[in-house]
């Protein structure tokens, strides 16, 4: 009887994550809505990112591979978008932290993948409003998600944000 060969499995680590506490202020500028039970509204937002993050073990809002330290400067992308409903559209009401890096290629390279998805159902593409998201950044990052919230049928992607903030 013939020896079998034994497989070796090679186990993979999952790469360590990080949790940052990062803040969006968001501003209603506009706001209008009818008298009327089921009648027209509109509203504007205005958003900005606080300039600093901190690194939190719980809740946090965005999960990085970079153990970052103190002082550190650091690259934040967000996405801001607008929603609605059958009767009004709110610009801008939505916002999300997406990633945080350390080199702009890697940022910029979320911020792209994001706006090509987010965008590509919308002039025709077979991607579906309910699809989501899948974007490998040249620093080992991985983002991944089976729901993007501004691919709705009344979302929209305003803008994919890279701002810098200082880690506390």
């Amino acid at each position: 009887m013939a020896k079998k060969k034994k497989s070796k499995v090679k186990a993979v680590a999952k790469p360590v994550h990080y949790g940052y506490k990062v803040e969006i202020d968001s501003c209603c500028t506009h706001s209008e809505q009818s008298d009327e039970e089921y009648g027209p509204w509109e509203e504007s937002y205005s958003n900005s990112l606080q300039g600093h993050a901190t690194k939190t073990e719980e809740y946090p809002d965005v999960a990085s591979i970079h153990d970052v330290k103190p002082g550190t400067n650091v690259l934040i992308v967000w996405a801001e978008w607008s929603t609605g409903d059958s009767f009004g559209h709110a610009d801008n009401r939505g916002t999300e932290v997406l990633g945080l890096f350390l080199d702009m290629e890697s940022a910029k390279a979320l911020a792209d993948g994001l706006k090509k998805d987010g965008q590509s159902w919308r002039t025709g593409s077979k991607k579906q409003a309910s699809d989501g998201y899948k974007v490998r950044t040249p620093d080992g990052q991985v983002f991944e998600s089976g729901f993007a919230p501004w691919n709705g049928y009344f979302e929209s992607l305003s803008d994919i944000h890279i701002n810098t903030a200082t880690v506390f």
